[in-house]
């Protein structure tokens, strides 16, 4: 017989998915399992298709058979619409490098503490994937911490642990030194600009070393957005780059609230008049983008060369 299931609404945004495992050929009795997903309600038609799918081409896994490593990918392709591509990409390189190798083939409903304590102590002192002496740094076992905790916890929703083994674990994670940002001087960013004022890149860090801009806001600056006779420019989006494609984001003080976007002075650049500040800028944004006619090709050039790119023309909106 065909495997079915329904949706049922549990709170705005959660939808409990429900559908048949079959017969238990001991007790005769039909087998359930429930699950749930975040969301709209046509996410959650797409998940109850897929485990359905699974289920009549006998690729479903037994929740209580389950392991972390299959958890771990089905908690990725179910976050992969919840976060930011840059995010998704970073948490399964975590799962992938140090999470799968370490817990991956331990039963999920066996996982204890003890485990993930264990894990935690191997990647104190080894486990570095360029091959150096020394252990993960603090902030990259707190990173492997927050992400093997959120999918656990994803588990814990969908029944299928009790409780989540690495919630223990929260108040032992090794403290993050907070360093002093260190900046260049008035006298070493001319020398800088002095070494590269031949090279392309230069016309990009004399805007970083000027305004304070991201490299993603660089290059994310639309035409619209520059006022060269007021000397403003308005960072309105980013550009973020993942391995298989660029987005336009909202830029990072923007997405913690509903705040404008921001506005920055273009301060005269050294040797211009302070009555007409706006011709050196015109130099910084017209001259390189006679090069780069698009947002997508200055990108492609960042990525070839690993190094900042210049601020692009507009393309038509």
């Amino acid at each position: 017989m065909r495997s079915t299931g329904h949706i049922r609404q549990r709170t705005p945004g959660s939808w409990e998915l429900r559908y048949t495992l079959g017969t238990d050929p001991a007790s005769g009795t039909r087998r359930t399992a429930t699950t749930t997903v975040r969301g709209n309600r046509r996410a959650a038609e797409k998940e109850l298709r897929r485990l359905l799918r699974t289920l009549d081409t006998g690729e479903h896994v037994d929740p209580s058979r389950m392991t972390v490593r299959q958890w771990l990918a089905t908690w990725l392709a179910t976050v992969r619409e919840e976060v930011a591509p840059k995010s998704h990409e970073r948490y399964g390189e975590i799962v992938q490098n140090f999470l799968v190798p370490t817990l991956g083939n331990l039963p999920l409903v066996k996982l204890t503490p003890s485990h993930i304590q264990e894990a935690y102590n191997t990647w104190a002192v080894g486990g570095r994937r360029d091959g150096r002496l020394g252990g993960l740094s603090a902030r990259t076992r707190r990173h492997i911490h927050r992400i093997l905790r959120s999918a656990l916890a994803r588990a814990v929703e969908q029944q299928l642990l009790a409780r989540n083994p690495a919630d223990v674990l929260a108040r032992h994670l090794p403290k993050v030194e907070r360093r002093e940002m260190v900046t260049l001087t008035a006298k070493q960013a001319a020398q800088l600009l002095d070494a590269i004022k031949a090279k392309r890149v230069y016309w990009p860090v004399l805007i970083a070393l000027a305004t304070g801009m991201r490299r993603g806001e660089i290059l994310a600056l639309r035409w619209k957005n520059i006022d060269l006779d007021r000397g403003v420019a308005r960072i309105v989006e980013s550009i973020e780059q993942t391995k298989t494609s660029l987005r336009f984001k909202a830029p990072r003080l923007r997405r913690r609230g509903p705040s404008p976007s921001r506005a920055l002075l273009l301060r005269n650049c050294a040797g211009s008049s302070a009555s007409r500040p706006r011709n050196c800028w015109r130099s910084a944004f017209v001259s390189p983008a006679r090069r780069w006619p698009s947002v997508a090709l200055m990108a492609i050039q960042c990525r070839l060369e690993a190094s900042p790119t210049n601020s692009p023309r507009s393309q038509a909106e």
